[in-house]
């Protein structure tokens, strides 16, 4: 019986540390021999050592069994971490969708914090005497809107358009560059006048502000209760858009 008991203990110990030692050493096919490697079976095979005094392994049948239910197991945890993941991407999605509308409705709120600032600029700094807010114009199937325009009449001849943004970035600064390159071909009716660019912004971050100038545009940022122009540099020359 002692003799037994070892052969069985060695057996045992062979299929829980070495699936491929099982594999030679048994008459299982390959793919449950190697499956007879799992934790929960070898477990399954000792319990079995000790509750039947060293007699029975567990058999074929039982080993069956036990990797039926881990792979039930295993598909059932598959099917749970695909849900979760489901449930994580609807959230982002619903996420984003939120984020864009805060976005829409904070820049609405900037531009309307910002027009009778901008408005009070153009008056007092610029001389404008005709004002114009969200001008929007479209030709050849192309458009454009324009926050603020101000006119200066007479023999100048100049016209300030701004831009009002919640926060300038580089990519925010380049589209408004081009929108005061399109100007004269949207708004035709200036043509012969000077342009000049203003950039309205609560939150300018690192070296832009000295970049927006240096592209000879002024600069409006947020103040403790309006926006007040930044005053530029002495050496700083406005940038002049003409129509040709």
């Amino acid at each position: 019986m002692a003799r037994g008991c070892h052969k069985f203990r060695g057996k045992a110990r062979a299929l829980f540390f070495c699936p491929v030692r099982a594999l030679k050493a048994g008459n299982l096919p390959a793919k449950l021999a190697a499956f007879a490697g799992a934790v929960p079976a070898s477990r399954r095979l000792l319990d079995a050592e000790k509750t039947e005094g060293y007699g029975v392994a567990m058999n074929n049948a039982e080993l069956r069994a036990t990797i039926a239910e881990l792979a039930s197991e295993q598909a059932q945890d598959h099917a749970k971490t695909e849900a979760a993941q489901r449930r994580t991407e609807e959230t982002l999605r619903h996420v984003t969708r939120q984020l864009g509308g805060l976005g829409n409705k904070f820049g609405s709120y900037t531009e309307g914090l910002a027009f009778e600032s901008v408005e009070r600029i153009l008056r007092s700094k610029f001389q404008a005497d005709t004002l114009a807010r969200r001008v929007k114009s479209a030709r050849g199937g192309f458009g454009q809107e324009y926050d603020v325009i101000g006119v200066r009449n007479g023999a100048q001849g100049e016209v300030y358009c701004v831009e009002i943004k919640s926060e300038l970035n580089a990519e925010e600064l380049e589209k408004s560059l081009k929108k005061f390159g399109e100007f004269f071909t949207l708004l035709p009716h200036y043509r012969g006048m000077k342009l000049y660019g203003i950039i309205c912004a609560v939150d300018v971050r690192g070296a832009l502000a000295q970049r927006v100038m240096h592209e000879g545009l002024y600069l409006a940022t947020a103040g403790d209760e309006n926006f007040k122009l930044v005053k530029p540099p002495a050496d700083f020359k406005p940038r002049v858009f003409t129509a040709d």
